[in-house]
């Protein structure tokens, strides 16, 4: 989106590396996810903090 939009040119260096940094945090069975972790781990009730 960034480069459609002129922000930064697709062949930046810096272009690539964001989405070299998403790809490996962020992408698993070739989605892009919102969170590093699967969704069940984030949802998963915590145990309360009794002190």
């Amino acid at each position: 989106m960034m480069p459609l939009v002129g922000f930064l040119p697709a062949d930046d260096p810096r272009m690539r590396a964001t989405v070299e940094k998403i790809e490996g945090e962020l992408m698993w069975d070739g989605l892009v996810h919102r969170w590093a972790a699967p969704p069940a781990a984030i949802l998963a009730p915590r145990p309360l903090r009794t002190s």
